[in-house]
């Protein structure tokens, strides 16, 4: 009696391995001297202690791939201008504004792809607790009606992970749980989803796999991470 409708049990004519020539390469959004850095449909990472300027450089960084520039050498490819959509969890309308002006090399000119808008003290936690179980909330199903009016969508940065979250932050299964839930967003729309995250008090500074703060399945549940220390 299970409803499997949105997703029904695989048959082998699916799960068959029918692969007759060379796949194409990813579809990559940021190059690193010609070698894909970042590709669409994953979930992404950026790691740093608080002050470290994450937010500025998502800006920046939604700003050059909505323009196809890329930010310093990390280039889009054949100047490829993507669609880009960020939430901004912590800085009010007026604070981002504020930041988007100082970033415009034309002040005052922006691309026309870049999405940005603040969600402070309306935007709650993508995930809940129902009877101890994590499930996907009001909020989540707010950001999917969202990306669907923003559609096409390429991009997706919210800022930060913990204004997003509502989970407890040391469990590993919860972490997993809400990569599983942005990876949906990201398979549904085929988009590229990413997040800021702080890193521990112990490990600030550190550039490692374990730099992050509480579960460690927050980065092993994202195909792409980037950390951020001071130079």
């Amino acid at each position: 009696d299970e409803d499997f409708s949105d997703f029904p049990p695989l048959t082998p004519d699916q799960t068959a391995v029918n692969i007759t020539e060379a796949p194409e390469p990813p579809d990559a959004l940021l190059e690193y001297y010609d070698r894909p850095i970042l590709i669409r449909k994953v979930v992404g990472a950026i790691m740093a202690a608080g002050g470290s300027g994450k937010t500025f450089f998502l800006q920046q960084l939604a700003y050059g791939l909505a323009n196809g520039t890329g930010i310093g050498p990390l280039k889009v490819p054949n100047y490829k201008e993507f669609k880009v959509l960020m939430l901004c969890g912590e800085d009010p309308q007026d604070e981002v504004n504020r930041r988007l002006w100082v970033i415009s090399p034309e002040t005052g000119t922006f691309p026309q792809n870049l999405h940005v808008a603040s969600v402070v003290g309306r935007l709650g936690p993508l995930m809940e607790l129902s009877d101890g179980n994590p499930i996907r909330s009001k909020h989540w199903r707010w950001l999917r009606e969202t990306i669907r009016l923003h559609m096409p969508l390429d991009v997706l940065i919210i800022d930060p992970k913990s204004r997003f979250y509502g989970l407890d932050e040391n469990s590993n299964d919860h972490a997993t749980r809400w990569i599983t839930c942005l990876e949906a967003l990201a398979e549904e729309f085929n988009l590229t989803i990413l997040f800021s995250h702080h890193v521990s008090k112990t490990n600030a500074g550190t550039m490692d796999q374990n730099m992050s703060r509480g579960a460690s399945a927050i980065v092993d549940g994202c195909r792409w991470v980037a950390g951020m220390t001071p130079l």
